[in-house]
């Protein structure tokens, strides 16, 4: 789930102290299903999910079903399969939810993809969304604080796609 893109991002935001916010699993997919887009995404989601977290229960007829306890899902997961953000952080009143990547081909899709969930976004109280692509030629994440900062206040004027070298 978490690549060296995101972890190196993710490492970034610590080090700039830069607070994730938490939410609970439960409350995401309950928000995830009052939306088509949400439900839509739960259902492609599933079969991985239940790969991962789900448990076989016997039925009265004697066959097995994968079930998932939601509560045991993740939530970082949750937001990850279902919302498509790989962190959601408060920057300066500002909740940012963020798709991380090192793939440059995949930064217009993964836009337009937030762009299509903006509905599933806007409902757990984010402002603003970005795609970040990540280049990490080698160095210590913790270099790059002041580019991050700027990048997130590009965010906040309303970029969607930002480029930042670690």
């Amino acid at each position: 789930m978490c690549n060296t893109a995101e972890f190196a991002f993710n490492r970034l935001l610590r080090h700039a102290k830069i607070k994730s916010i938490k939410f609970d699993s439960l409350t995401l997919i309950k928000i995830a299903k009052q939306y088509e887009i949400g439900k839509r995404r739960l259902k492609l989601a599933l079969p991985f999910l239940k790969k991962e977290y789900g448990y076989s229960i016997r039925e009265a007829n004697g066959k097995y079903v994968t079930k998932i306890n939601w509560a045991d899902v993740p939530s970082a997961v949750i937001l990850d399969y279902v919302f498509g953000l790989d962190s959601i952080f408060n920057f300066r009143g500002y909740h940012i939810g963020v798709d991380v990547t090192a793939n440059p081909n995949s930064v217009y899709d993964k836009q337009g993809k937030l762009e299509g969930m903006k509905v599933l976004w806007q409902a757990i109280g984010i402002d603003h969304t970005a795609v970040f692509l990540v280049n990490i030629p080698g160095r210590p994440p913790e270099m790059k604080t002041d580019a991050l900062v700027s990048n997130l206040r590009k965010v906040i004027r309303g970029e969607q796609i930002l480029e930042i070298a670690l």
